[in-house]
């Protein structure tokens, strides 16, 4: 663990521990407020001293988080958040609390419990800003979505509001990442889930999409705001499309940098193999059952009034996926 000099710990930085920080969700918003770091007076200490949780200091992903200024990384496991705080330079300030859902090696319960931990911790120390990283709810009544990797998330949400109710809590509630559907299509997991979203998806369904980078950026405004975002539960979505504008919008990114692709990659048996992997995995069989029956009902518009510079589709690809071969 790397420490911080006596300049970073100041009353003037306050501290923000950030779990999960060499994840999607965890780098977006290590790397949204180092930003905020960078652009401060360099004569001054820098807004937020940022506490990066990773279970392993010396990966690459920790070493490049490492190097931005204000990170320091906190090498630790999300069971044991006590040893986190412990580990903190100073009173912790702020937490963004996400879990593993289903990569999590102990099972969506662990990831009830971890969330759980972790509130308990910063409600015992005091911290005066918790944001729990959730999933929108749709329409589903009651926030019942049947999707376990989601309804996980009610429980979080629960969870704080009944057990911790005096905790200064936002709650950002994103959608599907983009950054799912740009995972490495010479590997089978990238090119079937490019499949299953294209194939599984109603052709009438239009599936709403976020940038895992951009719920960093919100994260970090809602960490400058408090009295704006204490108490809310933010909706963080940067586009609406079928499976078609999926693809079409892929073509048209790529082709404004000469580059000929097509999203859907080639895989004999490709369609079927999505179909078999959908029905014998009962998360995704109910995941796209609430995609294509209930769907996410976040407000496109407010988010991006929120946030003017959130991505969508087309940018996102343009600026954050990698270029296809």
């Amino acid at each position: 663990m790397s420490t911080p000099n006596s300049s970073e710990s100041s009353s003037e930085s306050k501290v923000v521990l950030v779990m999960l920080a060499t994840g999607k969700q965890g780098s977006g918003v290590v790397r949204a407020l180092a930003q905020i770091n960078a652009d401060s007076p360099p004569t001054s200490p820098p807004p937020w001293t940022i506490l990066a949780q990773t279970r392993s200091a010396s990966s690459s992903k920790s070493a490049a988080l490492a190097a931005l200024p204000g990170v320091h990384l906190i090498e630790g496991s999300p069971s044991s958040p006590k040893a986190l705080f412990a580990a903190s330079p100073a009173p912790v300030y702020a937490v963004y609390s996400v879990q593993l859902g289903l990569d999590n090696l102990g099972g969506l319960d662990a990831e009830v419990r971890e969330a759980q931990l972790l509130a308990d911790a910063a409600a015992k120390h005091g911290v005066r800003h918790f944001i729990y990283a959730g999933a929108n709810f749709g329409n589903a009544p009651g926030n019942r979505t049947g999707v376990p990797h989601l309804d996980t998330k009610r429980l979080g949400e629960t969870y704080l509001q009944t057990t911790h109710p005096t905790l200064p809590t936002t709650f950002l509630r994103p959608v599907t990442f983009m950054d799912q559907l740009v995972q490495d299509p010479t590997t089978l997991v990238g090119r079937l889930t490019k499949i299953m979203f294209l194939c599984q998806l109603a052709p009438s369904t239009s599936l709403q999409l976020v940038a895992a980078s951009d719920v960093g950026r919100v994260a970090a405004l809602a960490l400058q705001d408090p009295d704006e975002y204490v108490g809310r539960t933010v909706d963080v979505v940067g586009d609406e499309l079928t499976a078609a504008g999926m693809e079409s919008g892929w073509r048209e990114a790529f082709a404004s940098e000469g580059i000929k692709s097509e999203m859907r990659p080639e895989m004999t048996g490709g369609s079927a193999l999505s179909w078999v992997v959908k029905n014998m995995t009962k998360d995704l069989r109910l995941m796209f059952k609430f995609f294509n029956e209930v769907g996410y009902n976040a407000d496109l518009a407010a988010a991006r009034e929120m946030y003017p510079e959130m991505k969508d589709w087309k940018t996102f690809l343009r600026t954050e996926a990698p270029r296809p071969a």
